[in-house]
């Protein structure tokens, strides 16, 4: 171990005095910040951006059109009713 406590307390306090405010970022803002690796994520950080994806998979709309199925096949072009038999 190279460095001794004393060092790695500065590094933190500088660390923390250079880290920019977090709660003032949009989530996109957040997350690319994370992905860029500018930032360290944190638990509250990351919780945070979870909910922010749960949120928007609820949001999403589900497809609209086919809502009540007849159970009706498509009609084949070409292709009449049934056939009627012939008596005799």
């Amino acid at each position: 171990m190279a460095e001794t406590q004393g060092d790695m307390a500065t590094d933190i306090a500088a660390e923390a005095a250079v880290r920019p405010d977090t709660s003032s970022m949009t989530d996109r803002q957040l997350a690319q910040a994370v992905l860029d690796r500018t930032i360290r994520a944190r638990v509250a950080e990351v919780m945070r951006l979870a909910e922010a994806v749960v949120a928007k998979a609820k949001k999403k709309p589900s497809k609209k059109g086919k809502t009540a199925r007849s159970g009706k096949l498509a009609k084949i072009p070409g292709q009449s009713g049934k056939k009627k038999k012939k008596k005799g």
